[in-house]
């Protein structure tokens, strides 16, 4: 298992390894209608575990990633960026 103080590690769902974890709270009514004591779920496939997977984050997570505009402005030059002067 990775090390989950690396900066660059996200909490990761071990059943299916999505980044959908959620840690459950048991004192809340609604975690223990379950009868789980599990302390993660995971949002997408459901699962309950005790302890999540640490992996590196999946696709473009640098400059421009995220929406066309995001990308389109992160080629911009500062300067063609305008603003009130």
């Amino acid at each position: 298992m990775a090390d989950p103080s690396d900066e660059d590690l996200i909490e990761a769902c071990p059943e299916c390894d999505t980044a959908a974890v959620r840690a459950r709270h048991p004192e809340k009514p609604s975690s223990r209608r379950n009868g789980s004591d599990a302390r993660y779920r995971c949002s997408h496939c459901q699962a309950r575990f005790d302890e999540p997977n640490f992996r590196p984050r999946k696709g473009n997570t640098g400059p421009g990633a995220g929406s066309a505009l995001t990308a389109k402005l992160a080629k911009l030059d500062p300067e063609d960026v305008g603003g009130a002067d």
